[in-house]
């Protein structure tokens, strides 16, 4: 009778591993592979129905490609090609008697014209832009994302591209959330010497990025998170646990003004002083109130662009 009972115990024990993994693997999925459609957007989870409900608990919410819908009036569309043989697509908008140029690179399952607002303050404040789709978003090819870590290459290539054309020895970098977290990887793993990087609530760890998605869903982290990024990372072919921004920015060295919003129930304050102080080069921190995971111009346009101004300005070499 007591082998049966274990037996029984085993074989449901089993199962259970099964089904969780089957459930993340599927999960995993989803979040790292786009849906390509022509019109649609995503929906709020709030307006599935319960049979739409059913489908994404089992099979993982599809999310849809994002897509660009509008464009900066006077801009050049460019095609990058990287390392790896994808296309990237880019505006590029010049400025007569700049000072320098800003790639901007925009967050997770975002297009390039998110951050077009961000793009033309920094046109008025005498920078030319260049705002990039990452692979698999807006006008670049593919589906797929790695959450910062494969679009670090991307990062390279448009640093490479604009240095190429020698507008101004002046470069910096702009990103916000797994924008800011593909810089880093960026330039820790390439070397990059931009003139000065701004970044947006970029995540701690890769794990970390996860659990605060699951939080923000109102479900244990554990053992969610964990499989999520197991198999998130075996399904991309790498190893996800070790995409860490915190360590990245050991190495960064050039100067660095790291923005965060303290309601942010996404990225802690934790992983945000972890990579302020692993920072090796010249450093800011700006903590703006009442601000979650988001586009800090939006809520506060006038502070924001203060402190970028300010900061590019002090770090900005005269030809």
């Amino acid at each position: 009778m007591k082998k049966i009972i274990w037996r029984t115990l085993l074989a449901l024990f089993l199962l259970a591993f099964v089904l969780i993994n089957w459930l993340a693997y599927n999960h995993a999925y989803t979040f790292t592979h786009f849906v390509e459609h022509p019109y649609r957007t995503n929906p709020e989870p709030d307006s599935l129905n319960s049979g739409e409900k059913m489908n994404a608990l089992i099979y993982g919410i599809e999310i849809y490609k994002p897509k660009t819908h509008r464009k900066p009036a006077h801009c050049q569309v460019i095609c990058l090609r990287t390392a790896d043989s994808l296309t990237l697509s880019g505006w590029l908008t010049k400025v007569p008697k700049a000072q320098g140029t800003v790639i901007l690179f925009p967050g997770y399952a975002s297009a390039k014209d998110a951050l077009l607002s961000n793009a033309l303050v920094f046109n008025r404040l005498g920078y030319h832009t260049l705002l990039v789709d990452f692979r698999g978003a807006g006008d670049s090819e593919g589906i797929e994302t790695t959450i910062g870590y494969r679009e670090a290459e991307d990062v390279r290539t448009a640093y490479r591209y604009i240095e190429s054309l020698q507008l101004h020895p002046n470069i910096y970098l702009f990103g916000n959330s797994m924008g800011a977290a593909a810089i880093l990887r960026a330039l820790s793993e390439y070397q990059l010497q931009p003139t000065a990087s701004v970044i947006e609530c970029p995540f701690g760890s890769m794990l970390a990025a996860v659990q605060g998605r699951v939080r923000s869903m109102q479900l244990p982290t554990f053992p969610i998170a964990e499989l999520l990024v197991f198999w998130g990372g075996w399904q991309n072919n790498y190893w996800a646990f070790g995409h860490q921004p915190t360590e990245y920015a050991k190495k960064v060295s050039s100067p660095t003004l790291l923005l965060y919003g303290n309601a942010d129930d996404r990225v802690s304050p934790q992983e945000t002083q972890t990579i302020y102080t692993n920072l090796a080069g010249k450093k800011k921190l700006k903590t703006f109130d009442d601000l979650g995971h988001e586009h800090f111009l939006s809520k506060f346009p006038e502070a924001w662009t203060e402190e970028v101004k300010n900061f590019l300005q002090a770090h900005t070499n005269t030809q």
